[in-house]
């Protein structure tokens, strides 16, 4: 009888976990990388991939992305909503041309909006947009924050503010955001997945090699000077930069990766 008991209180709790599963799968999530030309160059700068995932009835996104002001962020007026912020792949578009072009939607205008509400530590950017109508997708895209980080400037934490994601009938699905990766890197973790690895050094590679080929700017492998060259903890170890990928950049994501090893 006690084993029956218990079996039964398993199997309710099981049943319970699995009824609850979609609803902790609904999220707002940030996937933060370096920013990539169509042709596979570095451009130097950091994409914030913001996505809403297990949520397909979504329609109404709205939320604030607070980064820190050691980073870049493009917020004129003009300039956040061309430069700063680009729209997903499933932000709805209507075409406002006079008259119109349905055969034609590569010009339609997507529905979302940006502003930067700074405050005096971070680089607040609020964003509302309108995602289509398309229960088949579980993943959609809202839009590509665009950011600089000159090496690792700081160690403080990019942070979601006021999330809200709605369906058509305006009923609240998500409240809350997540971060794929780190909120803030280590020194030398230029992809922002929390470890000073192989996939570090090919991207930091690949930063040297294309600076060399131009002298373009690649803000996220210009890791020399330090900040303070006594700090070799990889979590404290802060960068300011001189506009060069060089040899001294390739030392010290070395000593980030070296120290990184010795962690517990």
């Amino acid at each position: 009888m006690v084993m029956a008991r218990e079996m039964r209180a398993l199997a309710g709790v099981l049943l319970a976990a699995l009824w609850m599963t979609p609803v902790w799968s609904q999220q707002r999530k940030v996937t933060v990388a370096p920013e990539r030309a169509a042709d596979g160059k570095l451009t130097g700068n950091y994409d914030a991939a913001v996505t809403v995932e297990g949520a397909a009835t979504a329609r109404e996104v709205s939320f604030g992305l607070n980064i820190p002001k050691a980073y870049v962020v493009d917020t004129a007026a003009f300039d956040i909503r061309i430069v700063a912020v680009k729209p997903g792949a499933d932000v709805y578009a209507v075409d406002t041309n006079t008259p119109e072009t349905p055969a034609d939607p590569t010009d339609d205008t997507p529905v979302l909006f940006a502003e930067n509400v700074s405050s005096a530590d971070t680089n607040g950017i609020w964003i509302v947009a309108l995602l289509k109508d398309d229960a088949t997708k579980t993943s959609k895209k809202v839009c590509d924050v665009i950011f600089t980080a000159r090496g690792r400037p700081t160690a403080a934490n990019i942070a979601f503010d006021s999330v809200a994601v709605k369906d058509g009938n305006l009923v609240t699905l998500v409240n809350a955001g997540t971060f794929a990766g780190a909120q803030a890197p280590l020194f030398g973790d230029l992809n922002w997945d929390g470890k000073v690895s192989a996939l570090d050094f090919a991207i930091f590679a690949q930063a040297w090699r294309e600076y060399n080929a131009n002298g373009a700017d690649k803000p996220l492998a210009d890791l020399n000077p330090r900040q303070d060259p006594t700090v070799t903890d990889p979590r404290a170890m802060l960068s300011t930069g001189d506009n060069k990928v060089n040899a001294l950049d390739f030392s010290a994501f070395a000593l980030a990766w070296r120290e990184y090893n010795k962690l517990p």
